[in-house]
């Protein structure tokens, strides 16, 4: 367990300093895709969008600028409705 914390950790301060380079890093609202209310989080050469009205559903996954997630376009915009 102490292992696992520690590569974690290790991991972490690694991604973090490959950001510092860039100056487009931190948390932001935006609107992606027709939702409104996304959050954006990145470090520069990862980035992250989801929806926390959905529980944080990802949007797009993207490592330098390419989304790696499968973008279905018939829920793009779509009116996000508690299951």
């Amino acid at each position: 367990m102490t292992r696992t914390l520690c590569i974690a950790g290790i991991t972490l301060v690694i991604l973090t300093c490959i950001g510092c380079s860039t100056t487009q890093q931190g948390v932001s609202s935006v609107t992606f895709r027709g939702f409104e209310g996304c959050r954006r989080v990145t470090n520069g050469n990862a980035e992250i969008i989801a929806v926390p009205q959905s529980g944080g559903w990802l949007l797009s996954y993207a490592l330098n600028g390419k989304n790696i997630l499968f973008h279905d376009p018939a829920v793009d915009g779509g009116k996000l409705v508690p299951g």
